[in-house]
């Protein structure tokens, strides 16, 4: 159970990271590096990743205060979300089930903090995701 209520100072964060699963340690790393409210980092996109630009372009409807910003990416957040498609792409390959699953919050299974089951449609696009970010 997570206590939304906690701080976390700094000398917290490594005890926080090493028991974190390789989402939630993305999640506190775009958290705590781009500045993103919890609210936003549910409603993220992977569209609105640029690992070109390395920044996130979050529109105005996602935001608390209906403005459209651009936080940057920090190489942290980088190393996080890679090892998060590594292990979007692990757990597909233990699945039993061939077909991909879709998540039940969204039929297009865009969002960031969606199963890993429901993520990407076919292991394929997870995988290309992956090689993307390996190019960084």
């Amino acid at each position: 159970v997570v206590d939304l209520e906690t701080t976390i100072s700094r000398d917290d964060e490594p005890a926080v990271m090493r028991a974190a699963d390789p989402m939630w340690r993305a999640m506190f790393a775009i958290g705590v590096d781009a500045g993103l409210r919890l609210g936003e980092i549910r409603v993220l996109e992977w569209t609105w990743v640029d690992l070109d630009t390395r920044t996130i372009s979050l529109p105005a409807r996602a935001t608390k205060t209906r403005k459209a910003r651009k936080p940057r990416i920090t190489a942290r957040i980088v190393e996080q979300l890679r090892a998060y498609l590594v292990s979007i792409i692990e757990h597909k390959r233990t699945l039993k089930d061939p077909k991909p699953t879709q998540c039940i919050r969204c039929p297009s299974c865009v969002h960031f903090a969606t199963c890993p089951e429901g993520l990407a449609k076919a292991e394929g696009e997870v995988e290309a995701e992956a090689e993307a970010v390996a190019l960084l």
